[in-house]
């Protein structure tokens, strides 16, 4: 069962105007902000937004804490560098990224989603050089490196085109299979930028950590060939968790 209620869509999507105010600020002076979807690594997490705070000091973040971790940023980064979002629930991948995106792209061109389990290794001045020399030339732009969707960028232009990713791939897997194979119809395709591949890949630390997560597995996959009649491209297969 998928929990995204419209309780919790309220509870969400009322945000903005609650507790983006000091994001929203900082978001307004740059192309891109990060957004980090999380359930149950805080301690991992923590480390890898401390080195954050260091190599991009002036990249504002959003954390998304889908399982009530008591998240604390006191210490971490600027003064609203970090912006920590609670959800009364899981709402699994594909609605996470979904409500980073649309958060990002209020004020930002580009949404950089990370996930929590992998540390990017990557400087302000090398995302500034990657957006400008490499994807402010193309309309629209969904780009990742080699561990497939565990950090993506994607431009307010490709998300508005392709629409949100499909929230029934609960919890977990497949939904950027989905989303690939949607953007194919449009005659788009993801570009693959090895400077995105995390420099370092845990590789599914949450479902380690909580096996239950995971229990869709099958299901998903199975949802992905009825819907288009294909085997998932191995490509992205299990990468994006």
């Amino acid at each position: 069962m998928n929990p995204m209620t419209e309780g919790a869509r309220r509870v969400l999507f009322i945000a903005p105007s609650l507790f983006l105010s000091n994001f929203i600020d900082m978001a307004e002076n740059y192309q891109y902000a990060v957004g980090i979807p999380t359930i149950n690594q805080w301690p991992l997490l923590r480390k890898h937004l401390e080195l954050y705070a260091e190599d991009m000091p002036n990249t504002p973040f959003i954390i998304l804490d889908n399982g009530r971790q008591g998240i604390a940023l006191d210490g971490i980064g600027k003064p609203g560098q970090f912006t920590l979002l609670d959800s009364p629930v899981n709402l699994g991948v594909a609605a996470s990224w979904n409500f980073l995106i649309r958060m990002i792209h209020i004020d930002v061109e580009y949404a950089f989603i990370v996930n929590d389990d992998v540390y990017l290794g990557l400087q302000e001045r090398e995302v500034d050089t990657l957006i400008y020399r490499e994807l402010s030339t193309k309309h629209v732009i969904l780009a990742h490196g080699d561990k497939g969707f565990s950090s993506f960028i994607i431009n307010r232009e490709m998300f508005e085109m392709v629409g949100p990713f499909d929230i029934d791939y609960y919890p977990a897997y497949y939904e950027d299979n989905d989303y690939v194979m949607r953007m194919s119809q449009l005659g788009l395709e993801p570009v693959n930028i090895k400077a995105l591949t995390p420099r370092v890949f845990y590789g599914s630390q949450s479902i380690q950590k909580d096996p239950s997560l995971n229990e869709n597995f099958a299901k998903n996959r199975q949802r992905f060939m009825d819907k288009w009649q294909s085997e998932p491209s191995k490509k992205l297969q299990g990468e994006n968790n």
